[in-house]
């Protein structure tokens, strides 16, 4: 489940594969978000701004995008349609600065399925499929799936991740090809998700599995990393959910779903200096003002809030900080 929320902290946007929901923070009120699409699934994108938005994943020959605004989410800003009977790009193109640019596709192209880069060129009025070709029989694809795809501003550059692959891929997106991989710290091999930029976009940060990595995107070099969820047994590993960045972008927020609380990290250590004892699984995590957190159980995708305290001396909270 992914969860997007607005600048201000105010509202909540997820999608439980099938539908949109919403939740308006200062009121605690909970609904459902009509688009008048009827995508049999869909997920929903942002880029922390003040507009996110919805992929639409119809039959194997048709996918659109839709570019919403906090304010007045039923409501369609821009379209982006790929389908048989032609692409295309309407609405408001100026939307398209602030979501995701490049989407991962499952497509009929010609006489076979495979797996593509949707990518979106409002600059130029086009959408553009592309089949990334190093995804090719080498990776077990009923495990080994394409998770997340990051496009780097203007760079005709992306970074890709793929579930139980410890590394990040730079892709090409003139080209289609690889040109380059990033090896991850985490000794086991994740996956790491998702791809958030920070600092300026100076860094790239993910969590492999049960790590945090903060990557610095001049020259792909590991910054610092630490890993989260320490277990008993040297050879038990176990995940770590989502992360967010509180709003004055000081603190990173990571839900731990096996111990049920939010670790607030340092931006700049990586080290704990805050916990939020939620109770249940913690998995999809939002940092709300006031040293806050909005979380969603794994199990039951029940809402869960809480504040971020002060790390105590009693507190096990057991992490293990570079170098891994």
């Amino acid at each position: 489940m992914k969860v997007v929320s607005d600048p201000n902290r105010t509202r909540v946007v997820w999608s439980d594969g099938h539908k949109l929901w919403q939740h308006d923070i200062p009121s605690g009120r909970q609904e459902p978000l009509s688009l008048r699409i009827e995508a049999p699934v869909v997920q929903v994108y942002s880029s922390g701004h003040g507009h996110f938005s919805v992929g639409h994943y119809f039959a194997s020959q048709r996918f659109e995008v839709t570019v919403h605004d906090f304010t007045e989410p039923s409501e369609v800003k821009a379209r982006a349609v790929l389908d048989p009977g032609g692409n295309k790009l309407e609405g408001d193109i100026t939307s398209w600065s602030e979501v995701p640019l490049v989407n991962v596709v499952e497509y009929f192209h010609g006489p076979r399925i495979g797996s593509y880069f949707f990518e979106i060129r409002p600059d130029c009025g086009q959408v553009q499929l592309q089949r990334i070709e190093w995804y090719d029989d080498s990776y077990d694809k009923g495990y080994e799936n394409i998770n997340s795809v990051l496009r780097l501003g203007r760079e005709a550059l992306a970074v890709v991740s793929v579930t139980r692959r410890s590394e990040l891929i730079l892709h090409d997106l003139n080209t289609g090809g690889k040109v380059g991989t990033v090896p991850l710290p985490g000794g086991v091999a994740g996956g790491a998700r998702p791809l958030l930029l920070h600092n300026a976009e100076q860094e790239i940060w993910t969590v492999n599995y049960d790590t945090m990595v903060v990557v610095r995107r001049s020259d792909w070099q590991i910054l610092r990393s630490s890993r989260l969820q320490l277990t008993d047994s040297p050879r038990s590993r176990l995940f770590v959910g989502d992360f967010s960045f509180a709003p004055d972008e000081e603190l990173c927020v990571v839900a731990r779903p096996y111990s049920g609380d939010i670790l607030g990290l340092d931006v700049s250590t990586l080290e704990v200096k805050y916990v939020a004892k939620l109770g249940q699984q913690p998995l999809n995590v939002v940092a709300l003002p006031g040293r806050e957190v909005l979380a969603f159980d794994w199990r039951t995708e029940a809402l869960l809030r809480g504040k971020l305290r002060p790390l105590a001396r009693e507190d096990d909270i057991r992490v293990l900080m570079d170098p891994i």
